[in-house]
């Protein structure tokens, strides 16, 4: 609990003044649902939220004969974009 406490950006969120998409998967098992700042994002002209439903902890993998993860793609498809 401490952890996650002082080591939270959740308190950070609404000072973000750079856009920034925040990507998630939904089936990531180590953090809880109230680690989805769903509010902030909806209430946010700068922050981005994307809880796709799979992609796991950290991984994103798009297929086995695709090497490029999904989080990547989105990274990229993100920055061209803003």
């Amino acid at each position: 609990m401490d952890y996650w406490t002082n080591s939270s950006s959740a308190p950070e969120l609404g000072q973000i003044k750079i856009p920034a998409l925040i990507l998630n998967a939904i089936d990531d098992p180590i953090p809880g649902e109230k680690c989805y700042p769903f509010e902030q994002a909806e209430k946010s002209r700068t922050l981005f939220l994307e809880a796709a439903k799979q992609g796991g902890h950290v991984g994103f993998m798009s297929g086995s004969k695709d090497p490029v993860y999904y989080s990547e793609r989105k990274a990229v498809e993100y920055a061209l974009n803003y």
